[in-house]
């Protein structure tokens, strides 16, 4: 009976597993390193955000500039208001 081998590819590496065994052990070894990046730390507490105050950074000052505003007193004129006549 011929032995069965496999032949995994790990990005740039070839690697010939002659059992099951050898091939299970890579796989771990990989895990393990993948694993060990993953940060454990169950003290992460949720802070929901919050309004701040408004901080200018002087772009209201320009719109204040540019804004148009009434330079001359309004004028007010009362018409009264004329009879029509009818023929």
């Amino acid at each position: 009976m011929a032995e069965a081998f496999i032949i995994l590819h790990d990005s740039d590496q070839f690697l010939l597993c002659l059992s099951a065994d050898s091939k299970m052990g890579f796989v771990r070894a990989q895990e393990e390193k993948v694993l060990a990046l993953i940060d454990k730390r169950p003290h992460y507490t949720y802070r929901p955000p919050f309004p701040k105050a408004w901080e200018s950074l002087g772009s209201d000052r320009d719109i204040e500039e540019a804004w148009v505003r009434d330079s001359r007193s309004k004028v007010t004129i009362f018409l009264p208001k004329l009879l029509s006549r009818t023929l």
